[in-house]
């Protein structure tokens, strides 16, 4: 949270020194409403990842259910044919995900990029990206510090 509320006075220092050659600066309202936005959006996303995490373990078991009953029938009545198709299922399925997985990440990679290379032109967009990806990481290290103590 120190580092978001040091991002979220830097947003206000900058936008304080564009607003110096107008003679004005940010109200109290106004750095009020900045703070609240920035703790707002950062327990919206932790709130998100940690419901992703917890329901990534059921969504890959109902993803299998089907293929795990099909071979537990196969191996019940010794028949090679259904053993075999659902084992070729099972794998494709596993070979399907691992494509679209990695599919997604190229894919954000390059989207990443192209935002960075387009939002550098404009100094204020930069400033909340950075506040966005600093909560992002918060968001992520809050949640591995769950599990770490979670027996």
């Amino acid at each position: 949270m120190r580092a978001i509320v040091e991002r979220t006075n830097l947003v206000v220092k900058k936008i304080n020194e564009e607003l110096n050659c107008f003679s004005m600066q940010v109200s109290t309202q106004g750095m009020q409403m900045l703070f609240l936005t920035a703790q707002t959006y950062t327990n919206s996303l932790a709130n998100s990842l940690e419901l992703i995490y917890e329901r990534q373990p059921l969504l890959k078991l109902e993803k299998r259910k089907q293929t795990e009953k099909e071979s537990f029938i196969a191996k019940l009545t010794h028949n090679d044919r259904a053993k075999d198709e659902s084992l070729a299922v099972q794998l494709s399925n596993e070979m399907s995900q691992y494509y679209q997985m990695n599919a997604k990440k190229d894919s954000v990679s390059e989207f990443t990029a192209k935002m960075k290379s387009v939002q550098e032109n404009f100094f204020k967009s930069h400033i909340f990206n950075e506040i966005e990806n600093q909560c992002i990481a918060l968001a992520n290290l809050r949640q591995d510090q769950h599990y770490q103590f979670t027996p």
